[in-house]
């Protein structure tokens, strides 16, 4: 059942009952994982250190709510966000029990049970200021910089396994990569593999900075499975290093289990071409699954992306802020390119972006549609003047794209669709603010069809119209869409009853 809507002087397209705003994928929490070891930071802690990690979950009705129904004393959990808290974990001989409970807003709950290893083993601590060469490398004894997390300069330091799953708690100070960057000319890259250490953590209230003017992290062509980051600031990101490598973190699709938490990414030099410059590159090889990007903080990227992907599958970006402070204006905050499946890019705030904000490639190459399921949802985007709020299908291949669903988003900037037909898509664009001066808030480029574009429930104006505030909210004359469109969540308990149709609107059977 559709029907035609309007709100003078807003064109707002169709409703249709049969469609919801909720996800079209199963509810699934994709970190932690069930089954797993202590080489993922989930599974273990040091003792008496703050052990605090969140939950990932995908798809369902959002938002969710967490309850921890096994934990040890004194672990809690944020029961809107599912950050998981247990402030002086003891040491213990016997690893801990935890089940942690998600249930959606439809009232559909999974669960996932995993254990904590409290422990001293394979823990490294790195402090600038106290460090030593030589040191052991314990909490009262730390290493000095990342040479020594590496484990040494040369290729047979690449090799070595002697530091091989340890986690590092790095202290206030600004590190540089130190270790093997390849063979001359190749040398801007430090050639991580998973011999090496790959859970990195700011030590408890510090700050550790991590500079990357010549250098990039590059673990590529290995798998990097339980990759952890957490609590850096990256800063200058490859402003002198060979324009190919002109990135932050360059990780292979192929691992599984990784997660960027709580960094900050800022100052990436402008470079010409195309190399993907990027503070986070999820390079091309075999489908590695469950990625986290949350709480991460982007700005003055110039024309890079913040976060850039192919192939990698069922990958949350979540509750991370893009923003400029100097300069020109951001690039492209999120792009999800070739053989991406299973993306779910959700509340996530883009302020100031001067390119594109939220950029659904597609295939370049291929000509079989494996960019697919991809969600974008409850995020807040506003962009400089002329900018793309969302582009869909960029590479414009007829074949290049599989379902995208966009809902529940505010987007204040323009929205294009590529090159749309019966074998493209579908694409549902339902329940969103859209800002711009479009007649029906988007533009279809090239669309020889489009009976797979579904388009309906969306509040659409120009900037003059005062839908929304300065800061992307629902002003007090739109007030009633509350929790029905947009990016803004109307308390639950409110929303039991209400209409799916705002009272503004003009229904016309």
């Amino acid at each position: 059942l559709c029907r035609l809507f309007l709100v003078w002087p807003l064109v707002l397209g169709t409703y249709c009952a049969s469609h919801a705003a909720d996800s079209p994928y199963a509810l699934e929490i994709i970190q932690p994982r069930a089954g797993l070891n202590t080489e993922n930071r989930f599974y273990k802690a040091y003792p008496n250190l703050p052990y605090e990690v969140r939950a990932a979950v995908i798809g369902g009705s959002y938002p969710y709510t967490f309850a921890l129904t096994t934990a040890p004393a004194g672990m809690t959990v944020d029961k809107n966000t599912g950050l998981i808290k247990w402030p002086t974990p003891p040491a213990s001989g016997t690893a801990y029990p935890v089940k942690l409970t998600v249930t959606d807003k439809a009232l559909v709950s999974k669960q996932v049970s995993w254990t904590i290893k409290v422990t001293t083993d394979k823990f490294m601590f790195v402090d600038q200021a106290n460090g030593h060469n030589g040191a052991t490398g314990t909490i009262n004894d730390p290493v000095k910089g990342v040479i020594d997390v590496y484990g040494g300069s040369t290729y047979d330091d690449k090799y070595s396994e002697k530091n091989k799953d340890y986690f590092v708690y790095f202290k206030n100070g600004t590190y540089s990569l130190e270790g093997f960057r390849g063979e001359p000319p190749l040398t801007q890259g430090l050639q991580m593999t998973y011999r090496q250490p790959l859970v990195w953590m700011a030590y408890p209230g510090a700050a550790p900075v991590i500079e990357m003017s010549k250098v990039a992290f590059r673990l590529v062509d290995t798998e990097g499975d339980n990759l952890y980051i957490e609590g850096f600031d990256i800063d200058t990101i490859n402003t002198d290093a060979a324009t190919e490598f002109r990135m932050g973190f360059r990780i292979g699709s192929l691992s599984n289990n990784v997660t960027f938490r709580k960094n900050k990414f800022h100052n990436i030099s402008p470079t010409g071409g195309s190399y993907n410059q990027s503070a986070i590159m999820i390079s091309r090889d075999a489908p590695g699954k469950y990625w986290s990007f949350q709480d991460n903080e982007f700005y003055n990227l110039g024309t890079a992306y913040g976060i850039l992907g192919y192939t990698a599958q069922k990958v949350l970006i979540e509750d991370n802020y893009f923003h400029e402070e100097t300069g020109a204006g951001g690039g492209h905050p999120i792009g999800p390119k070739t053989s991406t499946r299973q993306w779910f890019i959700r509340h996530n705030t883009i302020k100031n972006a001067k390119e594109y904000a939220i950029w659904v490639y597609g295939n370049k190459e291929d000509t079989t549609p494996t960019t697919s399921d991809i969600e974008i949802s409850y995020n807040n985007v506003s962009m400089q003047p002329g900018g793309f709020a969302l582009d869909i299908n960029l590479a414009s291949l007829p074949e290049g794209m599989g379902p995208v669903y966009v809902f529940r988003n505010t987007f204040k900037g323009d929205i294009t669709l590529n090159t749309t037909n019966t074998n493209v898509g579908p694409l549902t664009l339902k329940k969103n603010v859209f800002i711009n001066s479009m007649a029906n808030g988007y533009s279809c480029l090239g669309c020889l069809n489009t009976s797979n574009n579904f388009v309906s429930d969306n509040l659409v104006g120009t900037a003059a119209a005062g839908i929304i505030d300065g800061n992307g909210k629902l002003t007090t004359a739109y007030k009633n869409y509350l929790g029905n469109t947009g990016w803004e969540i109307f308390p639950q308990t409110q929303q039991q009853g209400r209409s799916p149709v705002p009272e503004l609107m003009l229904l016309l059977q």
